[in-house]
């Protein structure tokens, strides 16, 4: 049930040589897990996640990232999604 990363990595990223792999080879996947083994996870762990993007994402080569939310819309979640926007990733 939650494994959307792969699903939406091998939409989102070019198609592989190897179809039995869903990345491109030599690309670089960073996964920041911001939900518990049941699930549930904060908002305030999804803005920390944001930041460690807007931090460490040039130094690790980060141009795309990838977010499915759902729940009520919070200011500061929009600005830290436009923080990393800013940041041309």
């Amino acid at each position: 049930m939650y494994g959307r990363p792969i699903a939406v990595l091998s939409t989102d990223a070019p198609p592989p040589s190897n179809l039995s792999n869903p990345c491109p080879p030599g690309a670089p996947i960073w996964s920041l897990k911001v939900l518990s083994a049941a699930g549930q996870g904060t908002t305030t762990g999804v803005i920390d996640a944001l930041n460690w993007v807007v931090e460490n994402g040039r130094a690790n080569k980060i141009r795309v990232f990838n977010l499915s939310l759902c729940g009520p819309r919070r200011r500061m979640m929009c600005d830290a999604i436009k923080e990393v926007v800013a940041k041309g990733i």
